[in-house]
């Protein structure tokens, strides 16, 4: 079914407000608190899906339907796992509950904290106000296609046992009469403790990359609300593509890199510490799915493609802005001109 979010007082679509924290009305400005899913939202449109996306609920119409707003009619261009949209007719908030039930609803979900205004200003900040980026780069119009959505991820829970040997040493250097001794000395260093891991997150989507998502980190998962549909209004997600067993091995080679930061920490009042034996034993392993918040824009300039990504609980911003080479040489041309201008001006005083 396709939920649409109408105000109640206006009958105006209604979004999530990032500031008030609850769906809003911005046409007659009447807000509303999230509350669990009202029973009349699961009887919306009709959803037309293929037949076999995963986590679908009963199709009412022919697989090859098009999804259709069901507050103007126009057709929608959603893929088959799209949960949640905006019709680009009228503006409505749209999500397609049956995607978003069984296992496929998440079970927490991080609301927004940065909202639009807070975003770009973050944009023209990271792309210097377009100084030196491709033209039309930092206009409204394309700092407008910045997308607010939900990723799927994740999140993993685990105890690790954790045992690790070392080879470390000290150096002393010191002096008697004339001359300079060094002194080394060998130790043998072990540790055997039981670490455990909350919240480990890994994206499941596959449209993402993996190392964008990873230096967009942290979340601050304690933040996190119990999932409602009525948090997606306004903001794109999409279904997972990954299931948790499949990222897994991914996730505890990630933990394991934190096990022996922590281990060689312990390790201090050394001059040197060599690792050389670790061993992890994984206990009490579990995971939920959660929707995490992402600002996200792409651009092609010259067959490569640019990406700027920020957390939208945080801020934090990754992705390097395209450089307009013409516009950097004409910069440091009209730099060398002044410093240029500078430097006959004080020759003539002198």
């Amino acid at each position: 079914m396709i939920v649409k979010f109408t105000c109640p007082d206006c009958g105006a679509p209604m979004a999530y407000d990032i500031a008030q924290g609850k769906l809003a009305c911005a046409h007659c400005g009447c807000s509303s608190e999230i509350g669990p899913d009202p029973e009349e939202w699961l009887n919306a449109a009709p959803e037309p899906a293929p037949a076999d996306t995963a986590g679908s609920g009963p199709e009412e119409a022919a697989p090859d339907q098009p999804p259709v707003c069901p507050n103007c009619g126009s057709p929608l261009e959603m893929g088959p796992k799209t949960c949640s949209s905006t019709c680009p007719y009228c503006g409505s908030s749209l999500a397609m509950a049956g995607r978003l039930a069984g296992d496929m609803r998440p079970a927490k979900i991080l609301p927004f904290s940065m909202d639009r205004k807070k975003t770009e200003e973050s944009f023209l900040k990271w792309c210097h106000n377009g100084r030196f980026a491709p033209a039309g780069f930092a206009s409204k119009s394309n700092v407008k296609k910045i997308r607010p959505l939900y990723v799927p991820y994740w999140l993993y829970d685990m105890d690790a046992r954790v045992d690790a040997r070392a080879q470390a040493t000290n150096v002393r250097v010191y002096i008697q009469g004339r001359t300079e001794f060094t002194e080394t000395s060998f130790y043998d260093v072990s540790r055997s403790m039981q670490l455990s891991y909350h919240d480990v997150p890994y994206d499941a989507s596959e449209k993402m990359a993996d190392d964008i998502m990873q230096k967009i980190q942290p979340y601050n998962c304690g933040s996190m609300k119990d999932f409602q549909i009525p948090y997606l209004a306004g903001f794109d997600a999409d279904q997972r593509d990954y299931e948790a067993p499949e990222l897994l091995p991914l996730v505890k080679q990630q933990a394991a890199g934190y096990a022996g930061d922590y281990v060689r920490g312990t390790m201090n009042g050394y001059s040197a510490v060599r690792i050389t034996h670790q061993d992890i034993s994984w206990e009490n392993v579990s995971s939920s799915y959660v929707y995490l918040p992402l600002w996200f824009i792409s651009y092609k300039y010259q067959d490569k493609d640019y990406i700027f990504a920020m957390n939208g609980q945080t801020g934090k911003v990754v992705g390097d802005p395209p450089v307009a080479k013409g516009k950097v040489a004409l910069w440091f041309a009209g730099i060398s001109a002044i410093i240029f201008a500078v430097l006959m001006l004080i020759g003539g005083l002198l």
